[in-house]
């Protein structure tokens, strides 16, 4: 599935380099139990001089599946490339970047 990535706040630094788009490549569940979207982004995101091509996503909002009919606010994640990301993952708050907003986009 196809997304379109906005800035939505807390933090500047990172409105610059959105929106971008990606592909969801896989959902993965964190070491507390809760599920991410693993994008691959098109263009990639540059921030505090490292590259990132990949972001794991989550909706914020209740009753707003990420990828649904409605655009719905997430979490952004900056997913390092080298990290296998796999189930049970330990989420690292500093890699919490920022709340965008996701949107499907149609083929």
């Amino acid at each position: 599935m196809r997304l379109l990535l906005s800035y939505l706040d807390q933090n500047e630094e990172l409105a610059g380099q959105l929106p971008r788009r990606g592909t969801i490549e896989r959902l993965v569940r964190s070491s507390n139990d809760i599920e991410w979207a693993l994008v691959h982004l098109d263009q990639p995101i540059e921030y505090q001089n490292s590259l990132y091509q990949r972001v794991l996503l989550r909706s914020r909002w209740h009753g707003f599946p990420l990828g649904g009919e409605q655009a719905t606010s997430v979490h952004i994640l900056l997913a390092p490339s080298d990290a296998p990301l796999d189930n049970g993952f330990a989420v690292d708050p500093a890699n919490h970047v920022a709340w965008g907003m996701a949107e499907r986009l149609l083929a």
